[in-house]
């Protein structure tokens, strides 16, 4: 997709735009940004992108799904107990992962 586009140099607009609006309104006014950008980004990708030619009526990977649900959720599950915990505790996996 970067190929459709020439390479130009642009500002970092992100990080003013987000203090303008919070300055400005709110911190919650960030968030508003993000339904115009999914729009224009929904428009142009209709316009842009063709329709695929892939196999019809393809099989769901079961153990890839399942897999990857179990890894989403142990990875959420750590960070939520990293955030609580702090990141240098030992805790349930140390004691796990410890031979013995």
């Amino acid at each position: 997709m970067g190929a459709r586009y020439e390479r130009r140099r642009r500002g970092a607009v992100g990080p003013v735009l987000g203090g303008l609006l919070t300055e400005g309104l709110d911190w919650r006014a960030i968030f508003l940004v993000n339904l115009p950008l999914t729009v224009f980004a929904g428009w142009l990708t209709l316009r842009t992108v063709g329709e695929s030619t892939g196999r019809a009526g393809g099989r769901v990977d079961a153990a890839g799904v399942l897999l990857f649900t179990g890894f989403a959720g142990a990875l959420t599950y750590g960070l939520i107990r990293g955030g609580e915990e702090g990141w240098g505790t030992r805790g349930r996996r140390s004691r796990w992962a410890r031979p013995g």
